[in-house]
């Protein structure tokens, strides 16, 4: 399983919280910090922080830009 299905599967799957789910893919998963993963898919590192915070939901743009990003 990629870590996108990974991804996918335990949030969608398990009704797993998206900010909880997404902090352990880039950082244990993927093995980098959320600065380099903001450089990486173009997403503001403070738009991530607050995702990652539960304080706001990423819209589909942004939830593409992540999925993409975990792919490559």
């Amino acid at each position: 399983m990629s870590i996108a299905d990974y991804m996918v599967a335990e949030i969608f799957g398990h009704d797993k919280e998206l900010p909880i789910v997404l902090t352990k893919t880039i950082k244990q998963k993927l093995g980098v910090s959320i600065g380099e993963f903001s450089e990486k898919s173009g997403i503001p590192a403070s738009t991530l922080y607050k995702i990652l915070s539960g304080k706001r939901d990423p819209n589909l743009r942004t939830f593409r830009r992540i999925q993409n990003t975990i792919r490559v």
